[in-house]
C-alpha cells in the first residue's frame, strides 16, 4: 500500500491503522506459524523502517505502540516492555516481534508480516546524490518485499503487507517512480 499526498493529512496515521489491522487479525489466528506452514520456532515480524534508525524508533513506531497501549483488545493479548519512555508493545506467546531500522540489513533473516516505510521519498542522512538515495531505498524495499512475499504467500495472494509512506518531493522521487513502473508494468491491480 502506498500513501502520499501532502504533509499533515494523515498519511501516517492511515498506515498505522492498516498495520495494526494486520497484528490484530496474525494475533487473532490460533496458531500462526502453522497456519502459514512455518516452524513452530518461527517469529514473524512487524517492522518500522525510516531515514535514519532513531527517526524509525520516533516517529510510526512510537504512534503505533501509543495506539496500542490504549487499546484493552491489545493490552489482553499481550504486554509491554518494562521501561516506561521507550516501551514497545510485546504480543502474547512470544512469536510475533514489532521493532525498526532504517536499512535493508535491518530486516535479513526476519519472516516480515508488515513492513512499514516511513518517508520514502527522503534521501538518507548523508547521500547527497539523488540516485545512490533512491538506489538506497529501492534495496530496502526489495529487501522487504522480498520478506513479505517470500513468507506469506499461500494459494497465490500475498497476506503480508509493506505501508509505503511519504509525501512526493519531485517527480523523480522513489516512490513516484516506483509507483509509475509498477503501473506501467500492469502490477498497478495489486497496489493501494
Amino acid at each position: 500500500c502506498f500513501f502520499t499526498g501532502a504533509t499533515r493529512i494523515g498519511k501516517t496515521s492511515s498506515a498505522i491503522t492498516v498495520g495494526l489491522y494486520m497484528l490484530y487479525w496474525l494475533q487473532c489466528l490460533r496458531d500462526p506459524q502453522r497456519y502459514f506452514h512455518k516452524k513452530d520456532i518461527s517469529i514473524f515480524s512487524v517492522l518500522f523502517f525510516n531515514i535514519t534508525k532513531e527517526m524509525a524508533a520516533g516517529v510510526a513506531f512510537r504512534e503505533f505502540n501509543d495506539t496500542i497501549k490504549g487499546s484493552p483488545w491489545f493490552n489482553q493479548h499481550g504486554t509491554f516492555s518494562k521501561s516506561d519512555r521507550n516501551f514497545y508493545y510485546i504480543p502474547e506467546g512470544g512469536k510475533i516481534s514489532i521493532d525498526y531500522g532504517s536499512d535493508a540489513s535491518h530486516g535479513l533473516g526476519k519472516q516480515v508480516f508488515v513492513g512499514f516505510m516511513d518517508e520514502m521519498n527522503f534521501a538518507k542522512a548523508g547521500i547527497k546524490d539523488i540516485n545512490k538515495a533512491k538506489k538506497h531505498m529501492k534495496d530496502l524495499y526489495n529487501t522487504i518485499s522480498a520478506r513479505v512475499k517470500g513468507t506469506f504467500r499461500m494459494n497465490g495472494e500475498v497476506y503480508g503487507k509493506i505501508l509505503a509512506v511519504s509525501s512526493k518531493n519531485s517527480d523523480n522521487d522513489f516512490m513516484e517512480t516506483y509507483r509509475q513502473d509498477q503501473i506501467q508494468a500492469g502490477a498497478g491491480d495489486h497496489m493501494y
